[in-house]
């Protein structure tokens, strides 16, 4: 097996963990967001303030997360675009 390949084959490998644990900590934000908007929902002393700022604050978390999905896998592109290149 040449270098090339034996690259290639730890790119995707490394493409396939980073993708399984990106879904995993997904899946735990968003089960956390529906705990916390069940808790909020049962919760009528919390002021509106308290919601609104529970809420910004899981857009930005989601936002941030989509940006650094966005930015790993430009990095993975270009990798993969660098050993087809040879």
């Amino acid at each position: 097996m040449d270098a090339q390949k034996i690259a290639q084959y730890n790119l995707n490998f490394q493409k396939t963990v980073f993708e399984s644990g990106y879904h995993a900590v997904c899946l735990l934000q968003d089960q956390t967001e529906k705990a916390v908007n069940t808790m909020m929902e049962q919760m009528p002393w919390i002021p509106d303030a308290g919601k609104k700022a529970t809420e910004d604050a899981v857009t930005a978390f989601k936002n941030m997360r989509n940006d650094y999905k966005k930015a790993v896998d430009d990095g993975f592109r270009r990798l993969e675009e660098s050993f087809s290149a040879k």
